[in-house]
């Protein structure tokens, strides 16, 4: 009982009450076609890489493909990139972190693509506009070098008696460059060791901060693409009050690919039981300006985050997140979830791992819609698996 004779006295609770605002956003004009184009390019290509290396990620570098190609191929103007493939560490360029590291697939997909396509039109047209070093570049060659070490590519074609193949020329350039299971620093355009636990996003914040530190131009941006369980790591948490704290404003930009699926398992309704797991509120509530995307595989809707951002107000300093509702196991050729041939599309955290067999029933799918769409012909892949390593080569 209190000195004044009450038993009683008064306690508030409190709780978050979600709120939505719709935005009603301009869409930029952008090459749309183009961009799909060569994301269901770049899908292929690391499929192709996981068929015949048996080994990487599917699922989640399906899923970022939008983002990536977006960011890399929508244009500074509408909330892209700045930088320039033939210099990609230039001091002055944007600062691209494939957080989510083990995506990695899917940006070497797109600079194998990137570099082919300047080397190709420079050796068309002389133009040394288009010339890129071949030391810094990724040209087709180096798809050998996925999940391989160095040091078995430096003998690997002269074992398989392959080092005067015609196929192989690139090879005599600079040999065939490594390409690591998980992202690296000195993987053109990415900035950080990315890996898993978050451990890639944390060092976003202070990337930021650093250019505000040296006065640098307020149109440098960072740009980091992560994954939903991965932002569930301790040192996650530290890097949404640093942000903040930091007053980074739009200079820093998350990009959230977020489909409930990690390695085994969804993450709300198993790992988390309740329906009490809200993203984008766990943002907003530090102090994060949020923007939900309904479907972030799709590009209007990844373009336009993209542009809003841009031309969000540069005095408010608050940091920004885009939380995309994603599909693990994304592919381009699917519809209602069916691919061809009546084959069921897999997504969610069956996706994950690239575990369909060589040449198998699921690639053939995934092939034969990118076929029926391009008008191409893969050669081989219905011939069965690869047993010869040579011809694997």
């Amino acid at each position: 009982m209190s000195p004044n004779g009450s038993s009683t006295v008064t306690i508030h609770s409190a709780k978050t009450i979600p709120a939505i605002t719709d935005r009603s956003v301009q869409l930029p004009e952008y090459d749309r076609e183009r961009l799909e184009d060569i994301g269901f390019l770049t899908s292929m290509t690391l499929v192709l890489l996981g068929n015949y290396h048996q080994t990487g990620h599917f699922g989640g570098p399906t899923a970022y493909a939008p983002y990536t190609v977006a960011c890399h191929l929508a244009g500074p103007e509408n909330g892209g990139l700045t930088y320039d493939y033939r210099r990609p560490k230039h001091p002055f360029a944007d600062r691209f972190m494939l957080a989510g590291g083990h995506n990695v697939p899917v940006m070497y997909a797109l600079w194998i693509i990137m570099g082919e396509a300047l080397d190709r039109k420079h050796r068309a047209t002389g133009d040394d506009r288009y010339r890129a070093d071949p030391k810094t570049s990724m040209l087709a060659i180096d798809a050998l070098g996925f999940r391989r070490g160095a040091g078995a590519l430096k003998t690997i074609l002269e074992d398989n008696d392959l080092a005067d193949h015609p196929i192989m020329a690139q090879a005599r350039i600079r040999g065939i460059r490594a390409l690591a299971g998980h992202a690296e620093s000195t993987d053109l355009t990415n900035d950080v060791n990315g890996g898993p636990s978050g451990i890639g996003i944390a060092t976003a914040a202070g990337k930021a901060a650093f250019w505000d530190m040296m006065g640098a131009d307020p149109s440098l941006k960072i740009i980091a693409i992560e994954g939903e369980f991965a932002l569930t790591s301790g040192h996650s948490q530290e890097f949404k009050t640093q942000a903040v704290a930091q007053r980074v404003g739009k200079r820093l930009r998350v990009l959230l690919s977020y489909n409930n699926a990690g390695i085994d398992d969804e993450l709300v309704g198993s790992v988390v039981k309740e329906d009490t797991y809200r993203i984008q509120e766990q943002w907003s509530s530090y102090g994060w300006n949020v923007i939900t995307l309904d479907d972030g595989n799709n590009y209007d809707q990844v373009v336009a985050a993209l542009k809003t951002m841009e031309d969000w107000d540069p005095a408010d300093r608050r940091p920004m997140i885009v939380v995309g509702k994603t599909v693990k196991g994304f592919w381009p050729g699917a519809k209602d979830g069916m691919l061809p041939g009546g084959v069921k599309q897999v997504i969610s955290n069956a996706s994950h791992a690239y575990g369909m067999p060589m040449n198998g029933e699921y690639f053939i799918a995934l092939a034969e819609s990118f076929e029926q769409k391009y008008g191409v012909t893969f050669e081989g892949i219905r011939d069965g698996a690869v047993t010869d390593t040579r011809e694997k080569l």
